[in-house]
């Protein structure tokens, strides 16, 4: 039985469930693409075949804590997307605001592996009906 407070349950699992190496990760990939010329990419350019589907909806955070750190920097070009997953919504290109940040950026951040899921610890102790 799938109940309103079956659905919070899981909502309030996933906001506990922090994905800090998928982001870095993501963020790893980005920011090799972008150091190489013309320094311009775009989000649907980072291929998500390793991003589990359950963590797809970390994806932006990647590209605004580059954006945040002065890495990248959004331009005013925008397009549809290309890639399948997006339903053709609109995306917008990226450009490398700083070299230096960039490169410090990957030599102070490596790829974690990600480990298989684990079992939940939360259980809630009292359901409201």
């Amino acid at each position: 039985m799938n109940t309103h407070s079956d659905q919070l349950d899981k909502i309030a699992l996933r906001q506990l469930t922090w994905k800090p190496g998928v982001v870095r990760n993501l963020a790893i990939e980005i920011v090799e693409k972008v150091l190489v010329a013309p320094y311009r990419i775009w989000p649907d350019d980072i291929r998500l075949d390793k991003v589990n589907v359950t963590d797809r909806n970390i994806i932006g955070i990647a590209w605004r804590m580059l954006a945040k750190a002065d890495v990248i920097k959004q331009t005013s070009q925008y397009r549809k997307s290309t890639a399948a997953n997006r339903n053709a919504g609109t995306v917008f290109e990226y450009t490398l605001k700083s070299r230096a940040r960039a490169e410090t950026f990957l030599k102070r951040n490596s790829r974690t592996v990600q480990p298989p899921d684990q079992p939940e610890l939360f259980v809630p102790a009292y359901r409201f009906n």
